[in-house]
């Protein structure tokens, strides 16, 4: 069931839920300019309902999906923001609650786990630092990322293209500023079970990435598995079924 709930700014996000008893609920968060249909999220959710496992998928709003808001006004510190509003409409009701993300959506997890311990987290293609991988982004736009964000800041406005809508998307300079509140040292205090599924080969956030974050999350339980041969966003039937075979894994380990 789809459903519209309001943020702490009025604006609305746009949810997916599919619930199944008051044991756990899975949240889903997407990735940088995604949503709740982008393939590792909709599969996974898939992968859920089939076993009757609650999820709820997250539109973040001031994105390209279905929720409220502007792409232009987009920060990493609002869908942390949603995200809380989110937990907080479940935490009463559900004994477990779990975050699953998906690229920059697990950095999204990550960040709010700073503040609010969940059950688990399971992060599939995590960037150790947001800010390094839209710097790798500029420079295959642009060539010269260093003078590609200098021109951003004067300008105010970098216009991202999105492959799957093929077309482009102004972003405020307040996103790549908003980014310096990420320091991924301060994950060292995240102790929560954690399940990391990354690609040896993704194009766009380095493998070296997520062995980092994982050495860097001080979890006494946690797991790493790793996919030979898989783009960013698992989408072609072989990488597909390698990912979900990970997420099986990974969901058994979570909820030992």
């Amino acid at each position: 069931m789809g459903r519209y709930i309001k943020n702490r700014k009025g604006l609305n996000m746009y949810v997916k839920e599919h619930l199944f008893g008051d044991d756990e609920v899975f949240l889903l968060c997407h990735g940088f300019t995604g949503s709740i249909q982008s393939y590792v999220i909709s599969e996974t959710r898939a992968y859920l309902r089939e076993r009757e496992i609650s999820s709820i998928s997250i539109d973040f709003t001031n994105n390209i999906n279905q929720a409220e808001g502007d792409f232009s006004q987009h920060t990493l510190t609002a869908e942390v923001e949603d995200l809380a509003v989110i937990y907080e409409t479940v935490a009463s009701r559900f004994k477990k609650v779990y975050l699953i993300g998906h690229s920059m959506g697990c950095t999204v997890a990550l960040q709010f786990c700073l503040k609010q311990a969940v059950d688990g987290l399971l992060l599939i293609a995590p960037p150790y630092s947001m800010k390094d991988i839209i710097y790798i982004i500029a420079d295959n736009n642009d060539g010269d990322a260093k003078a590609a964000i200098q021109k951003w800041e004067r300008d105010g406005g970098y216009r991202f293209f999105k492959e799957k809508t093929q077309a482009y998307y102004t972003l405020s300079y307040d996103f790549y500023r908003d980014l310096d509140s990420q320091d991924p040292s301060r994950y060292r205090s995240i102790k929560v079970p954690t399940a990391i599924i990354y690609s040896l080969t993704d194009p766009l956030v380095p493998p070296v990435d997520s062995e980092r974050l994982f050495s860097e999350i001080s979890a006494e339980r946690k797991m790493l598995r790793a996919i030979p041969d898989a783009p960013h966003s698992f989408n072609d039937p072989l990488s597909r079924q390698r990912m979900l075979q990970e997420v099986a894994q990974s969901l058994q380990f979570l909820r030992e």
